[in-house]
């Protein structure tokens, strides 16, 4: 089971690896220090391993595709044979009812599974989905809430967070907020929102 970190344990580990006075004065230049450090605690909803994305092992998903696959498959047999006719006459017949389109079952199982392949592609653990919208989110708090990005600090705290130390330099940062410049403004307008209509303590709606 994934555990997040409260926003104590964020500190904690902020004072730890170095970062609290990045932390502070980012506190002192706007930002909401519980904001914050909520959004920092997130980091380990970004963590994608296939434990975390499917319930299973990557094993475990492409045998469980397989099954939906071959379920829709057998229901097609089904629908094939006498029994299936039987149902239908008794749901329209005898009971009045809307009948059970059994194809269309199928054909929504093939769906499923493709679906779940195609985004399993997309956010699957080595595009690093998860890792990129977290520090889009990171970033659009602070840049909403002072007017500008603050590359040495967000890069401090973001490393702690991450790495447990400051081997995330602030060059590489910058480079990747400029690569990532339309994932920060989707997290803004994200923020923005927020700011409108905050969310709960623990949100139904993650940035993540």
């Amino acid at each position: 089971m994934l555990t997040i970190p409260s926003t104590s344990d964020v500190e904690l580990i902020l004072k730890k690896y170095g970062a609290m006075n990045d932390f502070q004065k980012l506190i002192r230049k706007g930002v909401d220090r519980t904001e914050l450090l909520r959004a920092l605690s997130w980091r380990y909803l970004a963590k994608a391993t296939w434990e975390n994305l499917t319930g299973t092992s990557r094993q475990g998903f492409m045998r469980a595709l397989r099954d939906v696959r071959s379920g829709a498959d057998a229901i097609d047999r089904l629908a094939r044979g006498q029994l299936d006719f039987h149902l239908f006459a008794e749901r329209c017949v005898a009971q009045g009812m809307t009948p059970i389109d059994t194809t269309e079952i199928a054909q929504l199982l093939r769906e499923y599974a493709s679906q779940l392949e195609l985004h399993s592609k997309i956010y699957g653990p080595k595009r690093k989905w998860g890792s990129h919208s977290w520090k889009a989110y990171v970033v659009a708090i602070v840049w909403e809430s002072t007017g500008q990005p603050w590359d040495l600090q967000v890069a401090a705290i973001i490393s702690a967070v991450q790495n447990g130390k400051k081997a995330y330099q602030v060059h590489a940062h910058e480079e990747w907020r400029r690569k990532h410049s339309e994932l920060i403004e989707l997290q803004r307008d994200f923020v923005r929102e927020c700011h409108t209509t905050p969310l709960p303590d623990f949100p139904t709606i993650c940035p993540i």
